[in-house]
């Protein structure tokens, strides 16, 4: 017997929701094969949306209106933990933390300049403060 080699690939796509990123997975490990890649394809980001119509299309946590500028002013500039930052924030996710922690080390540049711009905006050290 002969070794079978396999010529197509199925792929299950749980949700539509996902179905873009999947897709340019397929096509990112296709190109692979034919080896006519030069460059890593864009990361995408599940927990992060932009949306003109949303704090000016500030990047912000997907189903949240929580701009990630102010996940990453408690986290990076206060020194507030991530588990810590949802008791403050319990609608949101742990993953969503940690993504928008991934994108603003990704995005260095443009998160700077968002917060730099919406200082004014910018959280308190302690999100709910106990006077």
């Amino acid at each position: 017997r002969g070794q079978t080699r396999f010529k197509r690939v199925i792929v299950l796509i749980p949700n539509r929701s996902n179905f873009k990123s999947s897709l340019t997975h397929i096509r990112f490990l296709m190109s692979l094969r034919s080896g006519k890649v030069d460059h890593m394809p864009n990361v995408l980001y599940p927990h992060i949306v932009s949306d003109p119509d949303t704090y000016g299309g500030s990047p912000r946590v997907v189903g949240r209106r929580i701009p990630i500028r102010t996940i990453i002013v408690y986290v990076l500039h206060h020194g507030i933990n991530p588990e810590e930052l949802l008791s403050y924030y319990p609608q949101i996710s742990l993953p969503a933390i940690y993504g928008t922690l991934s994108y603003n080390y990704d995005n260095r540049d443009e998160i700077d300049t968002e917060i730099a711009t919406n200082a004014g905006l910018e959280p308190p050290a302690q999100p709910d403060s106990q006077a």
